[in-house]
């Protein structure tokens, strides 16, 4: 069985034999129409389920805010941010630094 786009996509992983198209919750569905429940949760990075309204509501506002930006600048969603979850951690002067996972390509 051939998945869209599969010539394209690296083979890092085997992938199950399923193409999703659609989420709600904790069910997705796939291209046949069978539903499934979601155990894997974005593999850890995503794992608040599928279209929630308010999740929905939240990043439609973001996305008519601004989008992704630089650390070279401020913004009031990444102040608001910062300091939440400063706020969470049981230090004297606490600071967050905002970045991805740190991937990068290599030569070999």
């Amino acid at each position: 069985m051939t998945l869209p786009g599969e010539a394209s996509v690296m083979t890092t992983y085997a992938r199950y034999p399923v193409t999703l198209v659609r989420g709600e919750g904790l069910r997705v569905w796939d291209d046949e129409g069978r539903t499934y429940l979601d155990m894997v949760g974005g593999l850890g990075a995503l794992s608040l389920g599928h279209c929630h309204p308010d999740f929905v509501r939240a990043v439609d506002r973001a996305a008519r805010t601004i989008g992704l930006t630089s650390n070279l600048f401020a913004t009031p969603p990444q102040a608001e941010l910062a300091a939440r979850l400063a706020g969470l951690l049981p230090l004297e002067d606490p600071r967050v630094f905002f970045c991805n996972s740190g991937a990068r390509r290599t030569k070999a």
